[in-house]
């Protein structure tokens, strides 16, 4: 979303601006390397004792944050990242192909929804997902093998005023939806809740202290714990959710009329949901490995339904 705010503009304009002339840096040499790499960690350390010093101005403070921080890790790790999701037939291996698909919602007719019900937009999305995959097991015939049902959704973990850093600040939610639940509002109250425990419990940033703690951590060990998550399946769906500018933005006088976003798919994970809201619409990008999802149209179908009766609600 930060590069669309460079790449595209607020307003359609024939004019081109001048680039300026591109002077490549000379490639490191090996001294130079080990320089920085030196800089690089004595930086680190350098952060950590200013943090120190900061923090032994207020030693409750400190004290309560570190507490903190060593629930939100311990739950991460109990809220199954080691246990397996449901077994369903969008769980099957899965191959090189793929096949995709594309809706348009009413962003409005989803905040309606939240706003009556009283969660969040996030909320909304999730319990329409939860809706679309019950029908959809429903109508194929097929059964779970009475496991929960998870989705992985990545949430910002990007500090008030980080605006400016570069990159990705995400951690990972690990949220159970109700899919046995045929009530849309006892849903959507499912959903609601599921998420406030995790917001409660501050499992992204337990997610996001675990992936720190690694960036320390021998190859092996990041390679065998990588291993172990992959083969235990956690989750059986990857759900996450972007908001976009709500204004048209243009490329010089082309104005930008849709975004679908696409997530990549998990080993094992036959189907993943991506969404941009942008100028009023929540843009769905349906990503599905090509012999897992033979009826992909069907999904959307019953994404439609699970929104049309959210809106009916």
């Amino acid at each position: 979303v930060e590069l669309m705010t460079v790449l595209l503009g607020m307003a359609p304009t024939s004019e081109i601006e001048e680039s300026p002339p591109f002077e490549p840096k000379p490639v490191p040499d090996g001294a130079e390397l080990v320089v920085r790499e030196t800089a690089r960690r004595a930086g680190r350390l350098l952060g950590a004792a200013r943090s120190a010093r900061q923090a032994s101005g207020d030693l409750q403070a400190a004290a309560l944050e570190v507490a903190r921080r060593a629930r939100a890790i311990s739950y991460s790790l109990g809220s199954g990242w080691l246990s397996p999701a449901a077994k369903t037939p969008l769980n099957k291996t899965i191959g090189p192909n793929r096949r995709f698909a594309t809706l348009d919602m009413d962003l409005a007719a989803v905040k309606g929804i939240k706003n009556k019900l009283g969660g969040t937009v996030n909320d909304a999305v999730l319990t329409i997902v939860a809706g679309a995959i019950r029908r959809f097991l429903e109508r194929s015939g097929a059964e779970s093998d009475g496991g929960p049902f998870r989705v992985m959704a990545p949430v910002s973990v990007r500090p008030p005023g980080g605006q400016a850093a570069s990159g990705n600040h995400v951690a990972m939610w690990l949220a159970e939806l109700p899919i046995d639940e045929p009530d849309p509002k006892e849903r959507f109250r499912l959903v609601a809740e599921e998420t406030l425990k995790l917001k409660e419990t501050d499992q992204a940033l337990g997610a996001s202290l675990l992936v720190q703690l690694s960036s320390g951590a021998p190859v092996t060990l990041v390679s065998l714990g990588t291993r172990l998550a992959a083969s235990a399946r956690p989750f059986n769906m990857t759900v996450t959710n972007i908001p976009g500018p709500q204004f048209p933005i243009f490329l010089l006088e082309s104005e930008m009329v849709g975004q679908y976003p696409l997530v990549p798919l998990w080993k094992g994970h036959g189907l993943g949901i991506a969404l941009f809201s942008y100028a009023g619409k929540l843009m769905w990008g349906f990503n599905g490995d090509f012999d897992v999802m033979d009826d992909m149209a069907a999904l959307v179908e019953c994404v439609e339904e699970s929104f049309a009766e959210l809106v009916d609600l």
